[in-house]
């Protein structure tokens, strides 16, 4: 095992040290200077990757560029390659500043985030445009809620999750959209890849939406000690191994690294730990030679993908594999 720890450290490095360059003493960062999307993973990353200095200049440009009151981005900010939601982006910068300190910058995000939840429900949307609770941007909002100690604005929301979990009519299928009238519903049926519509046996699959809640699942179980967030990780991890012919070549599975390897700590369940390494294995082959990755390679070309999302892309996975290392070292 610790050949392959070694092997995810070397990519996360050659990943960070891609982005470096790209950093100027200002924060900003080259090839997505105004576009907020290429920033909101980058202090996790370069914070966890060993480089304070550039993370820091990034929390200044952050800071002075796209935060305003307690929001970092808005409808209007909308870049046309995010497939979910402002409160998916916000959730990560506030993760990110809050690692770093910068409690002036996270806890008054934090307190708009709470605001923006469902009173209901405790979910959250992807916008004005699309306000029906997502089960992504929920996940990822409750771990920011986490991260400033937020639990009982997390369990609800955590409960939401669940309550979508249980709401599944097919077993061979997730669908991970709530309305309050309808309940569990897919907006749109007819288009393939959406990560809120998922079918044991087909393929080109988002599966991110599986990953990132089992990381959820493990960050509520550790804040409250209630059992029943790892049974309702079991679940996903079941769901998610009838669908393991999908994961090899397929660049949507990287949450599920960091979502297995985190309930690998905490499950006598050797599967978690073996899908984290499955995954992460992956991660590590898929990276080009120059450190990047390639989100969609049926769209795109290491030469011919845009800066914003290759820096989404190269940042995220970094990310997780440190994570996963230090959850499975």
């Amino acid at each position: 095992m610790q050949d392959r720890l070694v092997r995810y450290q070397e990519a996360a490095r050659r990943a960070v040290d891609w982005v470096i360059p790209r950093i100027s003493k200002d924060g900003t960062i080259a090839g997505s200077e105004d576009i907020v999307f290429g920033y909101y993973k980058a202090l996790p990353a370069l914070w966890t990757g060993g480089r304070p200095i550039e993370a820091g200049r990034i929390l200044n440009r952050i800071r002075n560029r796209f935060f305003e009151n307690g929001r970092f981005e808005t409808d209007g900010d909308r870049y046309p390659g995010a497939s979910s939601g402002p409160g998916y982006r916000h959730a990560w910068f506030v993760i990110g500043a809050h690692m770093m300190g910068a409690y002036d910058v996270s806890m008054p995000a934090i307190a708009t985030m709470e605001l923006d939840l469902d009173p209901d429900s405790g979910g959250v949307g992807n916008g004005a445009h699309d306000p029906a609770a997502d089960w992504g941007t929920t996940c990822n909002v409750i771990n920011a809620l986490l991260a400033g100690n937020r639990v009982e604005a997390a369990v609800k929301a955590g409960q939401l999750i669940e309550r979508m979990l249980e709401a599944q009519s097919n077993p061979r299928r997730m669908i991970m959209r709530w309305d309050p009238q309808r309940g569990i519903f897919d907006p749109s049926p007819d288009i393939p890849r959406k990560g809120w519509n998922i079918g044991i046996g087909e393929r080109k699959q988002t599966y991110w939406y599986i990953g990132i809640a089992m990381y959820t699942f493990a960050r509520l179980y550790e804040a409250t000690g209630e059992k029943h967030w790892l049974g309702s990780a079991d679940k996903l991890l079941e769901f998610a191994l009838a669908c393991r012919e999908d994961f090899a070549g397929n660049m949507n599975t990287s949450k599920l690294a960091w979502g297995a390897s985190q309930m690998a700590a905490h499950s006598a369940n050797p599967q978690y730990k073996e899908l984290a390494m499955e995954v992460a294995d992956w991660i590590a082959q898929s990276q080009c030679a120059s450190g990047i990755w390639v989100r969609n390679p049926d769209v795109h070309t290491e030469e011919t993908q845009p800066i914003p999302i290759t820096l989404d892309a190269t940042l995220d996975r970094a990310f997780y594999l440190t994570e996963v290392i230090a959850a499975l070292a």
